[in-house]
């Protein structure tokens, strides 16, 4: 079971028991910290997502000789990536032995 999923469950099953006792301070902390931690993993998804993407674009990019489109795109990635920084030392690299 992923993270995002099992946060997905404590969510559900504060609701279940807020259902029942509205106020159950518990309950209800659950819930918020699990929400948070939720939405952090979404977004931490969303980064290696957006960086595997555009690490991909990049190396088409590399590939067709566009050098330092490529690499300027790496550069501008944000936030920053640990895979996007080895990519764009790589392109970097590589460009200047076939310059």
């Amino acid at each position: 079971m992923s993270a995002a999923g099992s946060f997905e469950i404590a969510i559900r099953a504060a609701n279940e028991a807020l259902a029942r006792q509205p106020h159950h301070t518990e309950a209800l902390e659950i819930r918020q910290q699990a929400s948070v931690a939720l939405e952090e993993q979404r977004k931490r998804e969303q980064h290696e997502r957006a960086a595997a993407q555009a690490i991909e674009e990049s190396r088409r990019e590399f590939e067709a000789g566009q050098f330092d489109h490529a690499i300027q795109r790496l550069e501008q990635f944000e936030p920053p990536h640990a895979d996007v920084s080895r990519a764009l030392d790589d392109f970097r690299q590589r460009a200047v032995e076939i310059k």
